[in-house]
């Protein structure tokens, strides 16, 4: 054998055998698909962008701003929530619809009652599909504004 014929056969070996590579990963998911899907799930978790709460006579106003990847009924942002600093929950705003073509979107909630001693809240969102897990928003109540929160008063005609 030539060695130009035996550099074709070498060629054709190696040729097949990344074939056959390429065939097996495809067919065990040993690819960039988990990069991509762990992307595409961070993606498409519930963030909080922003929260405004005003207290009023009647008890506090909150409006928190979403962003999700709403893909239909089957796939929304469906609640916020705040909890106190240890995690239990004092108040839950329910999203009732898929936003799709709304992004990122604000809702608000009336009449909420914390107690009295409070200080810190978090704002979270939680995902039809993917749960909880996007960004939330700490809220300092005796601070005006902070990193995605403002805080307003109005009661006995305050500012």
């Amino acid at each position: 054998m030539d060695g130009r014929s035996q550099f074709t056969r070498i060629r054709t070996v190696a040729s097949l055998g990344l074939a056959v590579i390429v065939f097996v990963l495809s067919i065990t998911g040993c690819s960039d698909d988990r990069t991509a899907s762990a992307r595409k799930t961070e993606d498409s978790l519930a963030d909080v962008e922003a929260v405004a709460m005003v207290e009023m006579e009647t008890g506090w106003e909150v409006s928190v701003t979403l962003r999700h990847a709403d893909s239909g009924w089957d796939h929304f942002a469906d609640w916020w929530r705040i909890t106190d600093a240890s995690g239990s929950e004092l108040a839950r705003r329910v999203l009732r619809h898929p936003h799709m073509n709304e992004q990122p979107f604000t809702r608000s909630l009336q009449g909420i009652e914390f107690p009295p001693d409070i200080r810190r809240l978090v704002v979270g969102a939680h995902c039809k599909v993917h749960g909880h897990g996007g960004n939330s928003v700490q809220v300092d109540l005796l601070l005006d504004k902070g990193p995605g929160f403002t805080v307003s008063r109005q009661r006995d005609g305050g500012q």
